[in-house]
């Protein structure tokens, strides 16, 4: 493998997602996203769960969050803001990582410019390239709205500045980290698909498919949960207790990630161009 190639790929990938209009169409969303999202965490609703003796307050906040009563020591030792965004990150990380990563060689297969790239780069610096490019734009995104997460802690509670910065800086490299294995399992799509709308409608629609048959099969037949540790998901629950499995976690969605590009890379050196 070449290095300089690949970065030269890297680099493209990036220029290209902040210019094209599949790539500013998905920045636009993001952020009217995450604009909706912080907006009514402005309201400090989430610093209710601070107050351990409102159980009125602490039941409808995490039954509008989806959790168990055993994450409410999140909000009791962390900024609760700051929690509830970590939350929301981590649900919705499948749509967004999924659709931002849905054009990477796809593209390329596509419009048939991967002949154009081939005498000048091999196959791996190409597929690692787009990989790196995405995964890197993404992990840029959600640095930007982690930053605008932690302003919206300190506005509605400026004491607790210091706990805010670490805890963004903890769950900062989490996010990025569950967001790997998504990114290269759209890789491996776009390789076989070779068409980025149909990469992305496939990857978003089958794992949602997946999820839900995933979680009717667990509630017939418990002795079948392994099979969700097929899908980046599985981790989540761990990742957001934040002590409970965290290293058994970061290891399981970096095999993840290491697998599904290794399948992707096979497909894509083998693909007829």
């Amino acid at each position: 493998m070449n290095t300089a190639k690949t970065l030269a790929i890297f680099r493209n990938d990036i220029h290209r997602a902040l210019t094209s209009a599949r790539g500013i169409l998905f920045l636009v969303f993001f952020g009217i996203f995450w604009f909706w999202v912080l907006g009514n965490l402005l309201d400090g609703d989430a610093a209710t769960l601070a107050d351990p003796e409102d159980n009125r307050n602490i039941a409808t906040v995490l039954s509008w969050l989806g959790l168990e009563r055993d994450y409410l020591r999140l909000f009791l030792e962390y900024p609760p803001t700051l929690v509830a965004f970590f939350y929301v990150a981590l649900t919705s990380m499948p749509l967004f990582a999924l659709w931002v990563a849905s054009d990477q060689t796809a593209g390329d297969i596509d419009s048939k410019f991967i002949r154009f790239l081939t005498p000048r780069a091999g196959r791996i610096e190409i597929y690692l390239g787009r990989f790196a490019g995405t995964a890197i734009f993404f992990c840029l995104c959600l640095a930007l709205i982690s930053a605008a997460a932690l302003l919206t802690s300190l506005l509605i509670d400026p004491e607790s500045d210091r706990g805010a910065f670490m805890f963004t800086a903890e769950i900062l490299p989490l996010l990025c980290i569950y967001a790997l294995p998504f990114v290269a399992l759209m890789s491996l799509l776009t390789a076989v698909i070779g068409s980025s709308g149909i990469a992305g409608l496939v990857g978003i629609g089958g794992y949602a498919i997946f999820l839900a048959m995933t979680s009717f099969l667990v509630l017939v037949y418990p002795e079948v949960e392994l099979i969700s540790y097929l899908a980046p998901s599985a981790f989540k629950g761990a990742l957001l207790s934040f002590d409970r499995g965290l290293a058994g976690a970061i290891g399981g969605l970096f095999i993840q990630s290491a697998v599904y590009l290794a399948i992707g890379l096979v497909v894509f050196q083998r693909r007829d161009i």
